[in-house]
């Protein structure tokens, strides 16, 4: 609980702030918060253990955007997430201003720095909240706005152009925008196309395009820039492209509803996983059933510049389930080539061209959210939830003989949006909502849950 002396200090840290102007340098203040440290105990004995828990630490997020819930590890003992507020001196009434805030998850301090973005950029946020928002509650654009580090955000723009949608990168450290794509040019209409983007884990790799929102003969065989995968590099800027979607005899067409992309380009391969669904009505399967339809994007030997010395698709695969619900997790492995794919309570391992390996089982009665795959595949980290179970369980399998031991690290929160793990600091991020107690907090309170291993 705030002491008195502890919310006077932090009023007039605020008045000091409020009167002492503004500057376009990027604004960094510590304030001490007077909160006693949130540690918890008692998990699970994991001695003799490669991961065996430290500690874990939990901390309530009040002020975090309501609409981009993603919380980032910085630093030791620390992690970052955003906040939005009115701005300081501003004779604007009603501007916003985003800010990043920084806190110890042990004791309470943390740092805030402002955004250094143009009011071009700032104005621009918005798309950004509502490509957000479409991720969370399950909607059509298959975007995926921020890079798993914080450090880069894409978003949509289509208030400024005629028939077709631009896509931005966005550089939250410095305001830095680049355009990836521009309808209007490349004659990608909006109501024909929309934009796609998926981040490497280790927030390397962009891989964004143009997907078409029916899939038809036609469209398969002559859709030019509007069937092109992107593959960029932040770091070093190569770039490369290639057919995303392929068309074979018996391929099963129609108007496509939910689609999702994911990437990872290591060593010279390059890997690319489309997940899809076809728009309600159109796969004549069972209320309570889903199919996802996989495609698999594979190249070899890419050097950034002259394509690969081998590249191919091979036949979609077809998943059907009924224990999964809006996105079909999906984590891959380009430098192991591995695509992990979760369904019905099991983890499927393919390579990169679509050819079954092996699988995890984690059990009939749960419903995988997410997971992290570790060890170069020895070692996997699951959020799921048992049928007959309100909370979320964050498990460990480890691979021991022909199977995999599995291990319960943490019981508790409420829905899992993403997990992180930090090799160096063997740390594992777990950003959650705020879980199902009776308690008055705000819809909009995420918790970011912290497990330190030994």
């Amino acid at each position: 609980m705030r002491s008195r002396a502890g919310t006077g200090l932090a009023l007039f840290l605020a008045l000091s702030v409020f009167l002492g102007g503004c500057s376009s340098a990027p604004q960094t203040k510590t304030i001490l918060l007077p909160e006693r440290e949130a540690r918890e105990t008692g998990a699970e004995e994991t001695e003799g253990q490669s991961y065996a828990v430290r500690k874990i630490y939990s901390r309530e997020i009040e002020d975090g955007l309501s609409w981009a819930p993603e919380i980032y590890l910085d630093g030791e003992h620390s992690f970052r997430w955003w906040t939005e507020r009115p701005a300081e001196n501003s004779m604007e009434f009603g501007k916003m201003v985003l800010a990043e805030i920084s806190m110890d998850y042990r004791y309470g301090f943390y740092e805030e720095r402002l955004l250094p973005l143009e009011a071009e950029a700032l104005g621009s946020m918005p798309l950004l909240r509502e490509t957000a928002e479409q991720k969370q509650y399950e909607t059509e654009t298959g975007c995926d706005p921020v890079s798993p580090d914080g450090k880069y955000a894409v978003y949509i723009d289509s208030a400024h152009t005629h028939t077709g949608d631009r896509l931005y990168l966005l550089d939250m450290d410095t305001g830095e925008k680049t355009l990836l794509l521009d309808g209007d040019v490349l004659n990608c209409s909006g109501e024909e196309y929309r934009i796609l983007t998926a981040w490497s884990a280790d927030s390397e790799v962009l891989c964004y395009g143009f997907c078409m929102r029916e899939l038809t003969e036609e469209s398969l065989r002559f859709a030019g820039e509007g069937n092109v995968l992107h593959f960029l590099r932040l770091s070093s800027g190569e770039h490369t492209m290639m057919s995303g979607l392929s068309w074979h005899e018996g391929m099963e067409l129609g108007e496509l509803g939910q689609v999702q992309l994911y990437t990872d380009w290591k060593d010279g391969r390059l890997r690319a996983v489309l997940v899809y669904q076809f728009a309600q009505g159109e796969q004549g399967t069972p209320e309570e059933e889903e199919v996802y339809h996989v495609q698999f994007v594979f190249a070899d030997g890419t050097d950034g510049e002259n394509g690969a010395d081998f590249f191919g698709w091979p036949p979609v695969v077809e998943i059907l389930t009924d224990t999964v619900y809006g996105e079909l997790p999906v984590y891959l492995d380009a430098e192991q080539d591995r695509a992990y794919i979760a369904r019905e309570g099991r983890i499927h391992v393919y390579d990169g061209t679509g050819d079954p390996v092996e699988t995890i089982d984690c059990g009939e009665d749960k419903e995988i959210l997410d997971f992290l795959v570790l060890d170069e595949g020895d070692t996997l980290v699951t959020a799921e939830k048992a049928a007959q179970n309100l909370w979320t369980e964050i498990c460990l399998y480890q691979r021991s003989g022909e199977g995999f031991a599995h291990q319960i690290l943490y019981v508790g929160g409420g829905y899992v949006y993403c997990m992180e793990y930090d090799p160096e600091g063997r740390r594992l991020l777990i950003d959650a909502s705020n879980g199902i107690e009776e308690r008055e907090l705000s819809y909009y309170t995420w918790q970011g849950i912290v497990l330190e291993f030994e």
